[in-house]
């Protein structure tokens, strides 16, 4: 039990380290995110690749469009925390 104890310690203090949020602010900022992906996950995800294929006819790219997508939002993930600074 010691062991788990201070593994769970470990983990706690590098989390520490990378969060993007500071503590005070997790509960607006886990709101904002569900908020956004929903919106622009739910909607944007059906209404690109759709309309790609009702103007192309080509169901490739829109698959293409879901790929370019993701990693768009890779490189947000990437490169928003070190953008962010919090006081």
């Amino acid at each position: 039990m010691n062991g788990i104890r201070l593994l769970r310690q470990e983990v706690m203090r590098e989390l520490e380290k990378h969060r993007l949020l500071p503590p005070h602010r997790v509960g607006a900022g886990t709101g904002l995110y569900n908020g956004l992906s929903v919106l622009f996950g739910g909607v944007g995800g059906s209404l690109i690749p759709g309309s790609i294929v009702a103007v192309t006819g080509s169901f490739d790219a829109a698959i293409f469009s879901i790929v370019v997508g993701a990693l768009l939002a890779a490189f947000v993930m990437l490169v928003l925390p070190r953008m962010l600074r919090f006081v």
